[in-house]
């Protein structure tokens, strides 16, 4: 609603993280949005286009080390899109 508020949908991690990966997907399954990074962040858009309001989609991978210790893992859940 461009109030500058949650205008984009992020992840936000530690330092020890060594690989992120993220998707957004709609309904239907279709790609919306794809992420390598914390700074990559989803505007509600899809080339260009504001998707329609809704829920939804994403699942993230990541990778992370410290001191020896390895984890890995993935994560899934849902957004609102409100416009």
């Amino acid at each position: 609603n461009k109030d500058e508020t949650n205008e984009k949908f992020r992840f936000f991690g530690g330092k020890y993280i060594d690989q992120f990966h993220f998707i957004i997907y709609n309904r239907l399954g279709e790609i919306m949005f794809e992420g390598n990074s914390f700074e990559d962040a989803w505007d509600g858009t899809w080339n260009g286009v504001e998707q329609p309001r809704g829920i939804y989609g994403w699942s993230c991978t990541y990778n992370c080390s410290l001191r020896g210790m390895e984890k890995s893992g993935e994560k899934r859940g849902f957004v609102t899109l409100i416009r």
